[in-house]
């Protein structure tokens, strides 16, 4: 059990790793589903 010190520390650590992950899969998904629905409607 770590205490309330080691859960803020990988709290600290984790969040912002998860945050870029869930930006970069956000953005790829824009990306991916933009460019073939386009082509789809031409």
């Amino acid at each position: 059990m770590l205490g309330d010190v080691g859960i803020r520390v990988v709290l600290m650590l984790v969040v912002p790793e998860m945050m870029r992950l869930t930006l970069r899969v956000f953005m790829q998904a824009i990306r991916f589903h933009g460019s073939p629905n386009g082509l789809e409607r031409q």
